[in-house]
């Protein structure tokens, strides 16, 4: 089995899959699994990631931020433009998020893709870069 990976950073949802499916046509994919930013209409990404993938099983899922250049970051694209800060989060604790989100931060849950990674066997190629960026091995209990 091959795992494909590819992402879109368009807002639009019909460029966004037409995005994907160009990054996918040469693997002619029998199941997709996407994440979709919180941003989309869920029923109108599905609609358009099952015409575009057809003839593949769809599986989509929600985000709590999107997956960009292996970041984990919530609203990336607008913060980054923005030059608006983040905060790495593991849980939302009681009013600490909301704090934050006040303070101008932009809080991300990084976790989740973690264990998507792990589940799919996928990890060691980010553990080796977060090894080479200096992050010790018990950060992530997943992996």
């Amino acid at each position: 089995m091959k795992i494909t990976t590819a992402y879109s950073t368009d807002s639009d949802p019909e460029k966004a899959v037409s995005h994907l499916q160009f990054e996918l046509a040469a693997s002619d994919p029998r199941a997709v699994i996407y994440f979709a930013s919180s941003q989309y209409d869920p029923q109108a990404i599905s609609q358009c990631m099952h015409k575009a993938f057809g003839g593949a099983t769809t599986f989509g899922c929600s985000t709590s931020g999107e997956i960009v250049s292996g970041k984990m970051l919530k609203n990336a694209i607008d913060a980054a433009r923005e030059g608006r800060p983040t905060a790495w989060s593991m849980v939302t604790w009681w009013e600490g998020e909301l704090i934050a989100r006040a303070m101008g931060l932009e809080v991300v849950f990084p976790e989740n893709y973690g264990a998507f990674c792990a589940s799919v066997r996928q990890a060691e190629r980010f553990l080796e870069i977060s090894d080479s960026e200096g992050f010790p091995s018990t950060l992530c209990g997943y992996a």
